[in-house]
């Protein structure tokens, strides 16, 4: 039997997607937290599941390509559907911090970065597109942080400039 909704989060076992869990879980949605540690996705589920939340883990990294169509193949299987996807995983890569300009920062740092926060999330959204075609409202949410704000970036008052 089909949850009513089902969410998947990227990077659901700690920090935003947590608490993203959590809020989407008190809603009634089934949520399904991808996380690059198996066990510690499945510690964060089993914390859900003792709140009373209907959530199960799976191991996802967005940096691992094969891991897209197998998340596919599970939520196609399981769920049929995808109600939700949510982007949140990302990487900080030191060199963004403690007021380093992006024009010091060393190529292959830009290349990571954006690999994992830009391209993946688009071939993540790509592949799970056919499952959220399937939801009678699909949504696709990308979550960032401060470091992602170009605001920020472009304010030489800001923390992050």
């Amino acid at each position: 039997m089909a949850a009513e909704k089902v969410a998947f989060i990227t990077g659901g076992n700690k920090g935003l997607g947590f608490e993203t869990a959590r809020q989407l879980g008190q809603l009634g949605i089934t949520v399904v937290l991808g996380a690059r540690d198996a066990q510690k996705g499945q510690a964060a589920a089993d914390k859900l599941k003792a709140e009373g939340f209907h959530a199960e883990a799976v191991r996802f990294d967005v940096t691992r390509a094969a891991d897209y169509r197998e998340v596919y193949q599970f939520l196609d299987k399981k769920y049929g559907r995808l109600d939700i996807l949510i982007n949140n995983a990302g990487v900080s890569k030191e060199n963004f911090l403690g007021g380093n300009q992006t024009s010091t920062t060393p190529a292959e740092v830009l290349h990571d970065t954006f690999d994992t926060n830009f391209f993946g999330a688009i071939q993540l959204t790509q592949t799970l597109l056919p499952l959220i075609r399937k939801s009678p409202a699909g949504r696709i949410v990308n979550l960032s942080s401060i470091l992602g704000s170009l605001a920020l970036h472009a304010d030489p008052n800001s923390p992050i400039y």
